[in-house]
């Protein structure tokens, strides 16, 4: 039984690292966005409008589609599965 537990861990972990983070493509217009607004944010950041660019930090975010975790809930499994992928 615990093999099975192991095996069975050991795939999910492994297709989850392989299948499920979206790969970009650097010309394509969610990367354009995502730019346009990262260089916005750090020139509101230069001139200490820390809302706009918390903003328009945010809209990269989107534009990746990578919400910022809200919930504590979900601030934890983002920290679990940064850290799972580091160690990968």
């Amino acid at each position: 039984v615990w093999m099975f537990n192991a095996i069975f861990t050991v795939l999910v972990v492994a297709r989850l690292a392989m299948f499920s983070e979206p790969v970009t493509q650097s010309t394509s217009k969610s990367a354009s966005d995502y730019w346009r607004n990262r260089r916005q944010a750090e020139i509101c950041m230069e001139r200490e409008d820390y809302q706009e660019a918390y903003r328009k930090l945010l809209a990269c975010l989107k534009s990746l589609e990578r919400p910022l975790p809200t919930s504590s809930f979900n601030l934890f499994l983002s920290l679990a599965w940064n850290s799972i992928r580091q160690m990968l």
